[in-house]
């Protein structure tokens, strides 16, 4: 199996499996006990907390768990919004934004907000000036992405950051899901208010992320009940997908830069084979991350080549996994043609990825579109 489809979801690493597996073989622990089972498991979400910290930039009690990347864009935009003063203002976000940060937003309408989705300059970025251009005085929310999920495109976050910062009442997030542990990036150095991450996008499971959250933030809890991480985000936390989590993160650490290289080098590969092997295939966006190649084949769906290149074992996907069967709003805000917004994959890598995953892509592609009668 050659499996190109890490934006969306990686495999576990071992070592984090393992961690997951060693707290739900041991004895029953909740974290708020303050039997000594209770302080175990406590003293294992506080090192996973500070693990986490230390390689996203930020102190230990900056950071909050979340059920993942969705839960914790909502939490920062819906809470963010209601910390700000007064009721209503601006909220400014892109069109180019993962729907769990785009939809969110764009229900500020119904509190009183002045909702605008910037489109993006003729170089598809989101630049300070375009932000600036769209402020008004007043309270403002703001959404914008660190890493396109669809394109890999990279976004200035600290140049609007910085273009802003003078302006009081304003709360920024910053998804940073498919950056994390792909870029070398801080959360404090970025200057913004709130950023979220994921953990099954680095090799830890499924169903826990994190939020940071700015000293001095304004951010309510969306759920209440008990106290649990400050009463900030309460739920009896689920402690071996948080291990688990920390491990993840640990080893990618440790190997960053080195992984960053290898998967630019990859990218780049992917990206001449696909080029000079596909009759017309149109790159699209501008690839800036190490594991993300968008590219378009004109004749040929792209669910009808996704079911080809599956059956010669290659799994690649056609943008979000979470807008199956939808044409891209990334691409066709990028003001690519529908027909290659039709024809659209998205190749996407991990540190795991190999040359044999790149050479097997080009292979079945060039073999799905021979037996469509539109290849070399």
């Amino acid at each position: 199996m050659h499996y190109l489809d890490h934006a969306s979801t990686s495999k576990m690493l071992p070592e984090a499996v393992e961690a997951a597996l060693a707290v739900m073989r041991a004895a029953p622990r909740n974290p708020s006990s303050v039997h000594r089972l209770g302080i175990e498991a406590e003293r294992i979400v506080e090192d996973a907390r500070r693990d986490i910290a230390r390689a996203l930039g930020c102190e230990r009690d900056e950071l909050f768990f979340t059920s993942g990347g969705t839960e914790a864009n909502n939490w920062a935009i819906l809470s963010g919004a209601d910390g700000l003063p007064g009721r209503g203002g601006l909220a400014l976000t892109s069109a180019l934004e993962h729907h769990s940060s785009l939809e969110p937003v764009k229900a500020l309408s119904r509190r009183g907000f002045d909702v605008r989705v910037l489109p993006p300059d003729k170089n598809g970025d989101i630049t300070p000036a375009l932000v600036l251009d769209a402020f008004e005085n007043g309270p403002c929310l703001m959404s914008f992405m660190l890493i396109n999920n669809e394109t890999g495109q990279l976004s200035d976050i600290s140049g609007i950051a910085d273009a802003v910062k003078r302006r009081e009442g304003v709360f920024f997030h910053c998804d940073a899901v498919q950056a994390f542990m792909k870029h070398d990036f801080s959360a404090r150095e970025l200057g913004v208010s709130t950023l979220s991450v994921s953990a099954h996008k680095i090799g830890g499971p499924a169903g826990i992320g994190a939020l940071y959250v700015k000293k001095g933030a304004k951010l309510p809890p969306v759920f209440l009940g008990g106290g649990q991480q400050k009463g900030m985000r309460p739920g009896t936390e689920p402690v071996a997908l948080i291990s688990a989590f920390a491990t993840a993160v640990n080893l990618r650490r440790a190997a960053l830069a080195e992984d960053i290289a290898r998967m630019n080098a990859l990218r780049d590969h992917a990206m001449k084979l696909i080029l000079s092997a596909v009759p017309g295939a149109h790159i699209n966006g501008r690839p800036d991350a190490p594991h993300i190649l968008n590219f378009s084949v004109r004749s040929a769906p792209s669910e009808v080549l996704i079911r080809m290149l599956q059956d010669s074992g290659v799994y690649v996907s056609a943008g979000s996994a979470c807008s199956r069967g939808r044409r891209s709003h990334v691409l066709a805000a990028l003001g690519i043609e529908p027909a290659l917004c039709d024809g659209a994959l998205r190749v996407s890598l991990s540190p795991e990825s190999t040359e044999a995953d790149i050479e097997a892509l080009c292979g079945a592609l060039s073999k799905a579109l021979l037996s469509l009668g539109t290849g070399r």
